[in-house]
């Protein structure tokens, strides 16, 4: 138990740690991009004027650790920015939206997958090294290597024909 608790303990003291240093990764990746940020929000028939004053406003002439202070600061307050291009929308309002579906889906999933597996581990551990284990452990080696776009784009065509396309009625 005590291993335990040092492991959670390491586990958590690495977590920020981890989640700074991908950010960090991802936001000077994002950095090197040869695309004005300005100029991609505002479009090309937007003025010198007009892309030096969307450059003051958002920050962009600032230092790069200047910038990523400011993007960080922003992530911690919940303020994850706006998506589309010259508009308004909030990308948290676009998670939040989002998050009830994607939570349903992902719970329904998992107790499908609870439902099956949990049986069939029962079952392979009953029979163990005899035709149902083999089988169970066969298919199990099956869809672990099966990639997940390509069994969702067959899953797609299968129940393209039985379940609604538009998404989840009101």
């Amino acid at each position: 138990m005590n291993n335990l608790l040092r492991l959670i303990g390491r586990r958590l003291v690495a977590l920020p740690i981890m989640v700074v240093g991908v950010s960090f990764l991802v936001f000077f990746i994002m950095s090197l991009s040869p695309i004005d940020p300005a100029y991609s929000a505002l479009g090309e028939t937007a003025t010198p004027e007009a892309l030096e004053e969307y450059r003051v406003q958002h920050g962009l002439n600032d230092p790069f650790f200047v910038q990523y202070g400011h993007y960080l600061w922003n992530m911690l307050h919940g303020d994850l920015g706006t998506y589309g291009v010259g508009t308004s929308n909030h990308v948290t309002d676009l998670v939040a939206q989002a998050l009830p579906i994607t939570l349903q889906l992902t719970f329904l999933g998992l107790f499908f997958a609870v439902i099956i597996a949990f049986p069939l581990g029962v079952l392979a551990a009953l029979y163990r090294d005899r035709w149902p284990d083999q089988v169970i452990r066969v298919f199990s080696v099956i869809g672990i290597g099966t990639p997940s776009f390509w069994l969702a784009a067959l899953l797609v065509l299968g129940f393209v024909q039985k379940l609604p396309v538009s998404g989840p009625l009101p």
